[in-house]
């Protein structure tokens, strides 16, 4: 039996110049933003500015399914920065979680 995705639309990140994606560490500064270029291990596009308008700092953002855990710090007109609090693997179009953002 296929378990079921949490509810909402299902939003994804870019992609990665690197095609095996990046590891982020624990405490580490990660930015996502609208800028098209392939991600690294400091950004990566999420081309959804409705997510970075809907978040606030200290909101939990949760990447493929809660493997990755982001906490926002920072934001801007077209950027978040998040830091790593549950570090691990991010790669191309994984999903994201905004479970403290109600969009519209």
């Amino acid at each position: 039996a296929a378990l079921g995705d949490l509810q909402g639309p299902k939003l994804r990140v870019g992609e990665f110049s690197n095609p095996v994606g990046e590891m982020l560490e624990k405490g580490q500064i990660f930015r996502l933003d609208l800028d098209e270029a392939q991600g690294d291990n400091t950004r990566v596009m999420l081309p959804h500015p409705e997510i970075i308008e809907a978040s606030e700092i200290d909101h939990v953002l949760l990447v493929d399914d809660g493997k990755v855990k982001l906490t926002v710090v920072g934001k801007g007109d077209k950027y978040l920065d998040c830091r790593v609090d549950v570090p691990g693997k991010i790669s191309n179009r994984k999903g994201v979680n905004t479970p403290d953002s109600v969009l519209d």
